[in-house]
């Protein structure tokens, strides 16, 4: 159920994190930093806020959360965002064939990280 800002500036930390935690891969650190930036005056700006700490990670910690992220086309647990994100392009109706393509690709691209 979508919140409005309202409700999302007026959030203490813990519930702000228990919310938007999740945004980027279960890392809620970003979320925790981003909430100091409140109030927020439309959603862009929350979205913004989250990039610039984001941003501002070292390229270690970038790369933790790269790696975080699922593998694409895989049948593990993710964040609900994410599969909502994959099962938008049609990730989620791979047949035997795309998903061992996809396991290969994704091997590929973990080697490459």
């Amino acid at each position: 159920m979508p919140h409005s800002l309202a409700f999302v500036n007026q959030l203490e930390r813990d519930e702000f994190v228990a919310l938007l935690g999740p945004v980027f891969e279960e890392t809620p650190a970003i979320a925790q930093t981003a909430w100091e930036q409140r109030p927020f005056i439309n959603k862009a700006a929350l979205m913004q806020a989250m990039m610039r700490v984001l941003g501002s990670l070292s390229p270690g910690q970038q790369l933790e959360l790269i790696r975080a992220h699922p593998d694409l086309g895989t049948k593990a647990k993710m964040a609900d965002a994410s599969v909502q994100e994959q099962s938008a392009v049609g990730l989620n109706q791979l047949n035997s064939r795309e998903f061992a393509l996809f396991q290969q690709l994704n091997q590929a691209y973990r080697g490459q990280i």
